[in-house]
């Protein structure tokens, strides 16, 4: 949502042998713009906490990112990968649902192996609950969907949001 500074969705392939890469430690969280939009597309990199009480919340998540190298991790913390989420969300519902994915390929009884997953903010008729900073939107919620082949080769998937 070029006009909003947030993204309509994200979305990545997440594999068991991704999984397997991460490591402990972190390349750190370089929140930047993102230079490819246009100006008029870019959100700052901060959300001034002190007076919104927003963070910013991963689409696709950074410890994911992290499995793919320094680099990749960088460019999950540019803006628009970013929607602002009140910070008990962000660091909790939020956070649980990010989990779920790794959950699924982590377990091997569901035999799943590949996920794709999907994120996004909700933005009610096409407009956010507020705006705020240079224009940024804070939506009324977020989505993410995570979807797999069964063992039938047809596609399922999850929604939660």
């Amino acid at each position: 949502y070029d006009l909003f500074k947030v993204p309509a969705w994200v979305s990545m392939r997440w594999t068991r042998e991704d999984h397997d890469r991460l490591q402990s430690g972190s390349f750190g969280r370089p929140f930047a713009p993102d230079e490819e939009l246009p100006l008029y597309a870019q959100a700052g990199d901060s959300y001034d906490f002190a007076t919104s009480a927003m963070e910013r919340g991963h689409m696709a998540r950074h410890e994911d990112n992290e499995a793919w190298g320094g680099d990749n991790s960088d460019f999950g913390c540019r803006m628009s990968n970013i929607v602002p989420q009140h910070k008990d969300m962000n660091g909790e519902a939020w956070n649980d649902l990010e989990e779920l994915h790794q959950d699924v390929v982590t377990d091997l009884s569901v035999n799943i192996d590949t996920v794709w997953v999907i994120s996004g903010p909700i933005l009610e008729n096409g407009q956010p609950e507020f705006t705020f900073g240079n224009g940024v939107a804070v939506p009324m919620g977020t989505y993410k969907v995570v979807g797999w082949f069964d063992g039938a080769g047809d596609f399922q998937a999850r929604i939660t949001s």
